[in-house]
């Protein structure tokens, strides 16, 4: 798994409009040649002339724009971040990558109980 893409992707339901309708904002991680894929939501909606994808990502035409490209861009930077590292195994490491790892009881307490 070493050669992994990432990119941002608005509107995968193509269901955004100028004006009414917003669309979310995701972060896309796949492995390249293949069709596996993961989507990460960026918790962000967006009109259609508010995304632009100069440069990455820029938010425009908002009263907060500065703020969400910056957001954004963090947030894509530590999943680039997580995605090239040793910590991932596989694909779905990526996804689950703030969520702690639990282990359960310890092997002390494990050992006691016997």
């Amino acid at each position: 798994m070493d050669n992994i893409q990432l990119r941002y992707l608005f509107d995968r339901t193509k269901e955004v409009d100028n004006n009414t309708r917003k669309g979310l904002l995701n972060i896309k991680v796949r492995i390249s040649g293949t069709n596996k894929r993961i989507l990460i939501s960026t918790g962000i909606h967006l009109f259609k002339n508010q995304f632009s994808n100069k440069n990455g990502f820029t938010c425009r035409n908002h009263s907060n724009g500065v703020a969400i490209t910056g957001e954004t861009v963090d947030m894509f930077r530590k999943t680039e971040a997580f995605a090239f590292s040793d910590k991932r195994r596989q694909l779905s490491d990526v996804k689950a990558r703030d969520k702690p790892v639990d282990v359960g009881t310890s092997f002390i307490e494990l050992m006691l109980r016997i």
